[in-house]
């Protein structure tokens, strides 16, 4: 095997005994610290003083920040200097077939409106008012739990749901149905994969962090 110069694990925050040299952290704008109770009363893995030992923090999805975001994330700034802190929100990038068949451009997909999406990701309210902003009709959302494996009900759902309208999703979830309905190539040509991209701001103070790091 070729040597890896960088390796990068998901949700390994918590994983004290692994040597790493670089944290960040990804902070959801929406939901801020939600009840700030630790598992499983609120969905906080460890106290917020935890923080201390990132070297970055990105708030997420700051589009769309909570109403009482500022108030909410001040205390971030007890452990978390404020050189190390970053916003950040997805932005479109087109529309592509489940089929990989065709793409098209937000312009074109206003002009075939109305829409239904599903999803199951930890923040679905987020997917449908983002498509939403970007001046897409959504008429009905199906939303279901992150991680969610597609069962042979839901995929009935889904088909009932596209008689009537064309259906939008995300890469994560359109791995998922591709693998449960198969060659059903109706449904196929009736769903739509959202094509999105993280947007940092201030990326170069980002990258100027950790760039001693990098071979």
């Amino acid at each position: 095997y070729k040597r890896q110069d960088i390796i990068i694990l998901d949700d390994g925050f918590q994983h004290r005994r692994l040597r790493r040299k670089f944290n960040i952290v990804m902070i959801d704008s929406q939901q801020v610290f939600g009840n700030r109770c630790l598992l499983p009363a609120g969905f906080l893995r460890e106290p917020l003083s935890g923080l201390y030992r990132a070297d970055a923090v990105i708030f997420n999805k700051f589009d769309q920040r909570h109403p009482e975001f500022y108030a909410q994330a001040a205390e971030v700034t007890n452990y978390v200097t404020p050189r190390k802190l970053f916003r950040a929100a997805y932005q479109n990038r087109g529309f592509t077939a489940i089929n990989g068949d065709r793409s098209l451009t937000l312009a074109e997909m206003q002009r075939l409106n109305p829409f239904a999406t599903v999803s199951g990701l930890a923040n679905n309210d987020y997917f449908v008012k983002q498509l939403t902003a970007a001046g897409l009709d959504i008429k009905k959302s199906l939303s279901f739990k992150d991680h969610h494996v597609y069962s042979d009900r839901d995929i009935a759902e889904i088909k009932t749901i596209c008689q009537d309208l064309s259906l939008i999703t995300t890469a994560k979830d359109a791995d998922k149905l591709k693998a449960v309905i198969g060659n059903d190539q109706e449904l196929r040509n009736n769903i739509w994969i959202a094509e999105i991209e993280l947007k940092l701001e201030d990326e170069n103070r980002f990258f100027a962090l950790f760039a001693k790091l990098l071979p």
